[in-house]
Order: structure tokens, then sequence, then C-alpha cells
């Protein structure tokens, strides 16, 4: 028996400006559909960009290890 994987909706990263050594910009695109499920997944009425920015540091930072 198969174990199927589970859906994420995706992000995609556009852009990536190196301003300086310490600092970065990216510029990502994301649909309606990741928008809902970042929502519900964190449980949340309304967008919050800095739970986004933190989970995304985080999803960077383990994808370095």
């Amino acid at each position: 028996m198969t174990k199927k994987k589970k859906y994420v909706p995706q992000i995609t990263m556009l852009k990536v400006e190196l301003k300086n050594k310490d600092e970065s910009i990216l510029t990502i695109d994301m649909s309606d559909e990741f928008v809902m499920w970042f929502k519900k997944k964190h449980n949340l009425k309304r967008w919050a960009p800095r739970q986004f920015t933190n989970w995304l540091y985080g999803v960077l930072k383990e994808q370095i290890k």
C-alpha cells in the first residue's frame, strides 16, 4: 500500500535581491489557495505578515541544513 503525500499549496520565489552581506529582499508570489491554507494551518482570521515571515525563515533555515 502506497502512502499518499499530503498536498500543500506552493509559493513561488520570483526574485532575490542582495542588498548587502546581512540583508536581502525576496519577492514571492503566493496563490489565494496558499493564503487560505496558511491561515487555516496557523488558525488565523486574517493575513499575518510577521507570522508568515517567521514561518518562511524557518522553512529556509531548515533547507540549509
